[in-house]
C-alpha cells in the first residue's frame, strides 16, 4: 500500500472515531486511550480539532470515574489512572497528580488491603496494580507520607503476587502476546529496584525464579526476544549467577527475521499480539543486538504495518467497532507509524 492511500486511510478512521459508540472508559479499549490517541495526534498534526475530541473522551472518562469497580489496567481504574497521569506528565493536562489520582488511589488501597477483595484477583491483575503503585511511588516526594505509603503498597503486592504464581512456566506457548506473567512480573521489579527500598527480597524472589527462567527458550522468536528484553533488563540491576549466559544464548538462537517474516502474520500490527509492541521492546534491545541489526529489523517492522491488508479492512464497520483502541486496535499502530515518520526511520 502506497504512503498516499495509507494517510487517506488513516484520516478515514480518525474521522469515524468519534462517530463509534464505545462504552468502555479502559485504557487498552475505552475512552481513556482515545483520550490519549487524541492528545498525541493533536501534537504530532498539530491539529486542535484532535484535541476537542481528546477533551470529551477525557471528560466523560471523568465523570464516570466512581461507577467503575474493575481494577486492571486493560479496562479498570489503574489503567485509567495511568492514562490520567500520562497525560499530566506530558503536558495535555494540568494540575495536582495526587489530587487527581486520589479517589482511584483510595478504592485501589481497600482492593488490595482487604483479603476478600485481593483474593478474587488472578496474578496478571495484580502485577499490573503493581505497575500502577510503582508509577505513583515516582510522583511522590522523597521520604514523605506518601512515598512511605506506595513503597509499603508495593512491598504488599509483591509479596501476594509471588504467593500467588506457585509453579509458573514461560516459553511454550505457540503465540506472542504481551500478557506473560512472568515477563511483566520481572520487568516491574527491576523498576521497583532501582527505588533501592526492597532489593533484599526482590534478588532473593528473583533468584528462586531463576531455575524457571535459565531453562526457558521460547518455542517462538518474538517470545525469545521478549524474554531477552527482559531479563537483559533486570540483569542490569540483579547480577546472579548463570543470567549473563543465558542471555548470549537467547541472543545465539533467536532469528529476528523470523518473527518478521513467519510469526507475525500479515493482520499482527496490534501492540497486544503483534508488530508495534515488538518494535517497541526492539527499540530498547540496541545494546544487546547491536544497533544496526535493530534499525535493520525495525525497517522491517515499520514497512510490514504500512503494507497489511488490515489497512483495506478498516471500511468493515464491524471489524473497526472490534478494533479501535490502543491495545488490539488500530490507534495504537497508527501512533507508531506516525511518530515513527517524525522521525524519519
Amino acid at each position: 500500500m502506497d504512503n498516499i492511500m495509507l494517510c487517506n486511510k488513516i484520516n478515514d478512521l480518525n474521522k469515524k472515531l468519534p462517530l463509534i459508540f464505545n462504552e468502555s472508559h479502559g485504557l487498552a479499549f475505552g475512552k481513556i486511550g482515545l483520550a490519549i490517541y487524541f492528545y498525541q495526534l493533536m501534537r504530532l498534526e498539530d491539529n486542535v480539532e484532535y484535541g476537542k475530541f481528546a477533551k470529551k473522551y477525557l471528560d466523560e472518562v471523568s465523570s464516570k470515574i466512581d461507577t467503575i469497580k474493575e481494577v486492571d489496567i486493560k479496562n479498570g481504574l489503574s489503567g485509567i489512572g495511568l492514562g490520567i497521569n500520562y497525560l499530566v506528565k506530558n503536558g495535555f493536562i494540568s494540575g495536582n497528580i495526587n489530587n487527581i489520582l486520589g479517589e482511584i488511589d483510595d478504592y485501589l488501597f481497600k482492593t488490595l488491603s482487604v483479603s476478600k477483595y485481593n483474593e478474587q484477583l488472578d496474578t496478571l491483575t495484580m502485577i499490573q496494580l503493581l505497575y500502577y503503585f510503582y508509577i505513583r511511588l515516582q510522583d511522590q516526594k522523597q521520604d514523605s507520607e506518601n512515598d512511605y505509603f506506595f513503597k509499603e503498597i508495593c512491598i504488599k503486592t509483591i509479596n501476594i503476587i509471588y504467593s500467588k504464581m506457585g509453579k509458573i512456566t514461560f516459553g511454550t506457548r505457540l503465540i506472542y502476546d504481551v500478557e506473560q506473567e512472568l515477563p511483566l512480573f520481572l520487568y516491574v521489579l527491576s523498576e521497583i529496584y532501582n527505588r533501592n527500598f526492597y532489593n533484599v527480597r526482590i534478588r532473593k524472589i528473583v533468584n528462586e525464579l531463576s531455575p524457571t527462567i535459565l531453562s526457558s527458550i521460547p518455542i517462538l522468536h518474538s517470545n525469545r526476544l521478549y524474554l531477552l528484553w527482559v531479563i537483559s533488563t533486570i540483569y542490569k540491576q540483579v547480577k546472579l549467577i548463570g543470567w549473563k549466559e543465558h542471555i548470549e544464548l537467547l541472543k545465539r538462537e533467536l532469528n529476528l527475521d523470523e518473527i518478521v517474516n513467519i510469526e507475525l502474520k500479515n493482520r499482527n500490527i496490534f501492540f497486544n499480539n503483534g508488530v508495534t509492541s515488538i518494535f517497541l521492546l526492539s527499540d530498547s534491545m540496541k545494546d544487546i543486538l547491536g544497533e544496526e541489526a535493530i534499525n535493520t529489523f525495525q525497517q522491517k517492522l515499520f514497512r510490514k504495518i504500512e503494507q497489511s491488508e488490515v489497512w483495506n479492512l478498516l471500511e468493515v464497520n464491524p471489524l473497526l467497532n472490534m478494533h479501535t483502541g490502543l491495545y488490539d486496535g488500530f490507534c495504537g499502530a497508527v501512533l507508531l507509524l506516525i511518530t515513527c515518520n517524525k522521525n524519519s526511520l
